[in-house]
């Protein structure tokens, strides 16, 4: 696990807001750690869960895995540069960037749409084999349901 300061200190580099060897100054690391946790709370919000903690101050723990440090590094250098008048450089926006799309290919899961047999599959498009037929393929009884559940009666029902 890494430190807050770890974290602070590569987004404060990255902006060119302190040097290598300069403290820190607290007013920075405070700034640079609400928005950490403002950026992870937003992240955990679109369905990315880390195990992300908060954090309070440049001593605690950052509970992510070791695979995500970079991606939150980058995209948090992203996030609070504005906040600091500053201007990220090129290589900073594409790590952000592709790092970005490694968390959602690796923590977002989109599951295959299921579509009803009653759904008709649409101009030019057809259901595997069949190319007569107009429905997706599914579970059909013949009835028609609404979302409560009940039977809608078709023209031949009602004769």
């Amino acid at each position: 696990m890494a430190k807050a300061s770890e974290f602070v200190r590569t987004v404060l580099l990255k902006l060119v807001q302190t040097g290598a060897e300069q403290p820190i100054e607290q007013v920075d690391a405070q700034d640079v750690l609400e928005a950490m946790n403002d950026m992870m709370a937003e992240w955990e919000g679109v369905g990315i869960s880390l195990g992300y903690t908060e954090v309070s101050s440049l001593g605690d723990e950052v509970t992510v895995p070791d695979s995500t440090k970079r991606a939150i590094k980058s995209n948090l250098a992203v996030y609070v540069a504005d906040q600091f008048g500053k201007q990220v450089d090129a290589s900073t926006i594409l790590s952000a960037r592709e790092t970005w799309n490694n968390i959602v290919n690796q923590y977002i899961t989109i599951n295959a749409a299921t579509f009803s047999g009653t759904l008709p599959t649409g101009a030019g498009n057809n259901c595997g084999d069949n190319f007569n037929s107009r429905f997706f393929p599914g579970d059909v009884d013949g009835t028609l349901t609404r979302e409560t559940g009940g039977a809608i009666l078709t023209e031949e029902d009602t004769e």
